[in-house]
């Protein structure tokens, strides 16, 4: 059974798999699973960094990853042990048993991308990350005079040693009506070509459609519940696997980042 499968065996434990269509009633009206993972690709960026760090992983090197954001990232409303961080950190121990991969979680409940650039050499820069994983979609957007996503990249890169600059992978998490700072994120995507994954782009068709229910996702408005956490880590380790694997998926899908928002609530 492939990693990606186990992370979905998973979310099937608290009820997901019913929730996205992958039950055997309907199966026949479920799409592909391949069309959710390209259309989570919502900017391809540039993922040279990635790859060579994941490829530090399976050669047995040590790889320092922070998962740095707002309460989401922190774990909020997911079952003990099984917030999205926490997911990918054991996906990562599975995919690359030779290496020595830390990861760090550096979540703060009501963190914007302002605050993050308040906290960021305290919390994560320390670290000496290879990856960072950035997640403060759902902050940024409740209080976007706080939105400072552009600086705080600026900030990572300038922090960093020359020629050590960490990946940079941007999450964006939605709300369970759909809205998030993508769209404004985007532009900062765009601009400094970084790969982007949106559980929007993913999963908002699904739920148009009638073949998802948000709130089968959503503890509250505004926070996943433990399924939610299941499908934001199987969206992220899937796009690890790809770039892992191959190296194709930042190359050629995905190109139109801050595409459709939902409906406005």
């Amino acid at each position: 059974m492939s990693a990606g499968v186990r992370v979905w065996a998973q979310i099937a434990a608290t009820g997901l798999m019913a929730a996205l269509a992958w039950a055997s009633g309907f199966a026949d009206r479920a799409p592909p699973a391949p069309t959710i993972y390209e259309r989570a690709v919502a900017n391809a960026g540039d993922t040279e960094r990635l790859r060579h760090v994941l490829q530090k992983a399976a050669a047995g090197e040590s790889v320092t990853i922070v998962a740095f954001g707002e309460s989401i990232t922190a774990g909020a409303h997911a079952a003990a042990g099984k917030g999205y961080v926490d997911l990918v950190r054991a996906w990562l121990t599975e995919r690359f048993p030779k290496g020595q991969v830390a990861v760090i979680n550096a979540g703060v409940g009501g963190s914007t991308t302002e605050r993050g650039l308040a906290r960021y050499e305290q919390d994560a820069a320390k670290h000496r990350p290879d990856l960072l994983i950035l997640e403060f979609a759902v902050n940024d957007y409740l209080r976007p005079n706080e939105d400072r996503l552009a600086e705080l990249v600026r900030r990572i890169h300038h922090t960093a040693q020359p020629g050590k600059e960490p990946a940079v992978l941007l999450l964006e998490v939605m709300g369970v009506t759909g809205e998030s700072a993508q769209p404004s994120h985007a532009n900062v995507a765009r601009t400094y070509r970084l790969p982007m994954l949106s559980m929007h782009d993913a999963l908002w068709p699904e739920i148009e459609s009638g073949r998802l229910d948000a709130a089968s996702l959503f503890q509250n408005e505004w926070h996943p519940n433990t399924a939610g956490h299941a499908a934001i880590a199987d969206l992220v380790t899937h796009y690890l696997e790809s770039v892992a694997s191959d190296g194709r998926e930042g190359h050629g899908c995905g190109t139109s980042a801050g595409s459709a928002q939902s409906p406005a609530r």
